[in-house]
């Protein structure tokens, strides 16, 4: 039997469910609300931050759309059957107009993508129609836009108007009945008069066949008569425009009809008959995704889908193409990507690229790049140069990372949860791009935090964290390093923010506070007590999570007021003895876990050892800016039944910030410390547990943990 000593530089790669002898040194058994920084170490993730009240409830069917439109204006837009809504990300409700009603909103699914001022809204249960002939030419002055082709709308009962607009789209009404058929342009006749059908030969077969019509003394190009030519703007995609007054408008939006060509030389769309599923912008076009086909607008011409001109392939005219694959491959998503786009259907991935000088009818090309299942339900996201997206398998989630390099054609998915399989549910509602990394929704309170970082081509961390909050995470967007959250708590549905920048302070505290829902109260002094008012409800055991940390201004800085003795007046309402607290930050405690990787004797090039027995003496934590944790030993194992746990022998060690007769222990400031922390576990390497926790309001980082026990090449 012989001593030996153990270094673990890091811990900071998250959870694994992989056997323990495969697993990195860096990687945990387990662990709950945890963050982590390759410069400091893992940690508490920081809590959330009470934002507004934003509902009583949110229906199941609810769609969340973000709105970045700059650093100062930011918005959440919520959908659901005949209802929308438009909140800023400062909490305060927009107005929002709907001269035609809310009709398009009925029933379905919905997408969303924002263009400057502008959200196109898809209701992916809604059939595109044309309207029946002649309706597109009730209003003769129709068809308005403005000179920069900025999207415009209709009007319910009126032309087609945007405001400050004067510029006219062709409004020449297609001619009733054809007067003639020519063989050639030389065999119309001098002077124009008429509309006449242009065909290859004598006898009106020819290869091509176009229309044109008189119109001042020339022949201008012209619409087949007797045809639909008319989107019907009721079926498609509406518009959410942000106006000048800081309201929004949510209307019909005004689409081209067809001014040339016939349903042969100058087809309907393919949305025309069918339901549009997506919805993107993509080097100034407007995309929708139809069934198994791409369709892009006329280029800087959004509202246009047909083809300007049957006697010439114009390089931005409409773009209408279908994906190539043996199977059935149904598109659901576009995501924007390097070079291209990538398109998902329900078990292949296609990518869409284009030559040098930008997408044209004779320059994309779709082809598929992999075959993952997809999760229907949960839109792919971006992050940096990395696509992800999620699948189900075997009821639980998968999640892959796709690269392709925008020098080659090198294309490839690696599954991110190969190491974790079981960790994250089925049915994940929303992936949310984080500057490294990403969040998984569930709908619940439960979420899954993914931290990756990259040194060169190396994957530094590769990292899964579970998060748990008190309510339901219903949506999120990020923004740079702050997430907006919309959650569905027990008393309504409430936006709040969560800060993942490293070394960020709020303004009331010279140290992060880890409690959620956090929001700062000025306490009403009387008869020697304190009465708060909290901005939201807490109900039943739920008051039990309840805490008030004294801010910088009031003889509690920096520690929690005692709540033993508080009274509630009701479920928002409590007092507390003493006065002088000043300011304090409210919010509600959660657990904080690590639960260390069953350790292993290694060989000198760090092949870990199987044979043998190895006995841990003790384990050995270095720290930084904590406030304090527990270090709990299970020396046999944890009990597989949770009721047992209280009940098995378990060692507890606690550890409270700053040690007296050092620079972290001071008056008036807060007890943050660094350094080592040693803790006895005596037990078996196979068999003892080592957790590390707190449900405390002070921050807590591992830096790195050290070990020593005997080792006995015997069993």
């Amino acid at each position: 039997m012989s001593l030996i000593q153990r270094t673990l530089p890091t811990l900071f790669n998250g959870v694994s469910r992989q056997p323990a002898i495969l697993r990195s040194f860096d990687q945990t058994e387990d662990e709950l609300n945890t963050w982590a920084a390759l410069a400091s170490g893992v940690g508490k993730r920081p809590g959330t931050r009470n934002i507004a009240r934003l509902a009583d409830s949110l229906p199941a069917t609810t769609f969340v759309h973000a709105i970045n439109r700059d650093v100062s204006e930011r918005y959440f837009v919520l959908i659901d059957e005949g209802s929308i809504r438009v909140f800023g990300f400062d909490g305060v409700e927009r107005t929002v107009n709907a001269p035609g009603g809310l009709g398009y909103l009925t029933g379905g699914q919905y997408a969303a993508v924002t263009v400057a001022d502008y959200t196109f809204i898809v209701n992916r249960s809604l059939t595109v129609s044309l309207k029946d002939q002649g309706e597109d030419e009730a209003a003769p002055a129709a068809y308005l836009r403005q000179p920069s082709k900025i999207p415009y709308w209709k009007l319910p009962d009126d032309d087609f108007l945007y405001a400050g607009s004067e510029t006219q789209y062709p409004a020449n009404p297609p001619a009733t009945t054809l007067t003639g058929t020519v063989a050639r342009m030389e065999d119309l006749p001098d002077p124009p008069n008429g509309t006449y059908k242009v065909s290859g030969n004598a006898n009106g077969e020819g290869f091509l066949n176009y229309y044109v019509r008189a119109n001042g003394g020339v022949w201008d190009e012209t619409v087949a008569p007797g045809l639909r030519n008319a989107i019907d703007e009721t079926t498609m995609p509406h518009c959410l425009i942000r106006e000048a007054d800081g309201t929004f408008t949510f209307a019909p939006f005004s689409w081209a009809p067809r001014r040339v060509g016939d349903d042969t030389s100058n087809p309907a769309p393919t949305f025309v008959g069918r339901s549009i599923r997506d919805v993107a912008f993509y080097q100034n076009r407007l995309v929708f995704l139809v069934d198994e086909s791409v369709v892009m607008s006329g280029a800087g011409d959004f509202g246009n889908f047909w083809r300007s001109t049957v006697l010439d392939l114009i390089a931005s005219d409409v773009v209408d193409v279908a994906v190539t694959t043996a199977n059935v491959a149904i598109l659901d998503f576009i995501t924007l990507f390097n070079d291209g786009a990538l398109l998902f259907a329900d078990q292949t991935q296609f990518g869409l690229s284009n030559a040098e000088d930008g997408v044209t009818p004779s320059s994309v090309a779709i082809r598929p790049v992999t075959r993952y299942p997809l999760n229907r339900k949960t839109r792919p996201v971006v992050v940096g140069t990395e696509v992800y997206f999620a699948g189900d398998t075997a009821g639980y989630s998968v999640l892959y990372e796709y690269t392709r390099q925008a020098s080659s054609d090198n294309t490839n998915a690696a599954e991110i949860t190969a190491h974790v399989p079981g960790l994250i549910p089925a049915g994940l509602t929303q992936l949310v791009a984080l500057p490294r990394g990403l969040l998984a929704l569930t709908g619940t309170g439960e979420v899954y935090c993914y931290q990756l970082y990259w040194g060169g081509d190396e994957k530094l961390m590769s990292a899964w964290r579970p998060w748990q909050f008190s309510g339901a995470a219903r949506a999120a967007a990020s923004v740079d390093s702050e997430v907006f959250l919309v959650v569905e708590e027990a008393d309504g549905v409430y936006l709040e923010t969560i800060q993942l920048a490293d070394g960020f302070l709020p303004d009331t505290q010279d140290y992060l506070v880890h409690l959620d829902r956090q929001a700062e109260i000025a306490g009403v002094e009387a008869d020697g007590t304190t009465t708060y008012t909290l901005p939201w409800d807490l109900a039943g055991e739920a008051k039990d999570t309840l805490a008030l940390v004294g801010g910088n201004d009031g003889m509690q800085a920096y520690g929690s007021i005692e709540l033993a003795e508080a009274i509630w007046s009701d479920d928002r309402t409590v007092t507390v003895p003493g006065t002088g607290y000043g300011t304090v930050t409210a919010g509600i405690l959660w657990d904080f876990r690590v639960r260390v990787s069953e350790q292993f004797q290694v060989t000198p090039q760090g092949v870990p050892v199987t044979t043998g027995s190895l006995m841990l003496r003790q384990f050995t934590v270095n720290y930084a800016s904590s406030m304090g944790f527990t270090a709990t030993v299970w020396p046999y194992g944890v009990p597989p039944i949770p009721e047992l746990t209280a009940k098995l022998p378990a060692k507890v060690s606690r550890f409270n910030g700053g040690k007296l007769g050092t620079s972290t222990s001071v008056a008036g400031k807060a007890p943050v410390g660094s350094g080592s922390f040693s803790f006895t576990v005596t037990g078996r390497a196979e068999a003892a547990v080592i957790e590390l926790s707190d449900r405390g309001h002070g921050g807590t980082t591992f830096t790195s943990a050290e070990w020593e026990g005997f080792y006995n090449r015997r069993r």
